[in-house]
């Protein structure tokens, strides 16, 4: 394994805590990419650039929902309006929404949480649901591996 004297992504020397938002920082708790959790209690110092990149012991599994179908509603546009709007200025604001929202995301995943899903697919549904703050009615969705 090749060192480096100071972190690819956010430049800081052997030994010193991450900047915000570097993408090679893992997170003291979960050990996942630390931009994409959200664990409290995290220990920056302890994850300190160690001239190495991070263990890639876990396999990981990226999951891709597409074709997503939104469940957007009268009443989740109503506070777009300064007036009252018709049935038509509703429709028009629903479909701008859904136009707006991705057709695909695209998450990673640990095996754990894999065999998950793949025992309750409806957890996918949850993280879409928790990346958008949409409800979702309907998806396709694959899992693939990335590392082994």
């Amino acid at each position: 394994m090749t060192t480096r004297t100071t972190c690819p992504d956010c430049g800081v020397a052997v030994g010193q805590p991450h900047k915000d938002e570097c993408d090679v920082e893992r997170c003291s708790i979960c050990g996942g990419q630390r931009v994409k959790c959200d664990c409290e209690g995290h220990d920056q110092s302890s994850s300190a650039w160690t001239g190495e990149w991070p263990a890639q012991s876990e396999p990981l599994y990226r999951v891709t929902a597409y074709d997503i179908d939104y469940g957007v509603e009268d009443e989740d546009v109503l506070g777009c309006f300064d007036h009252e709007p018709s049935d038509e200025e509703i429709e028009t604001e629903i479909e701008r929404v859904k136009s707006e929202l991705p057709a695909r995301l695209t998450f990673e995943v640990d095996a754990e949480t894999k065999e998950e899903i793949e025992a309750n697919d409806s957890l996918v549904t949850d993280l879409v649901s928790d990346a958008t703050g949409w409800l979702v009615y309907g998806f396709s969705f694959r899992i693939e591996k990335v590392r082994s």
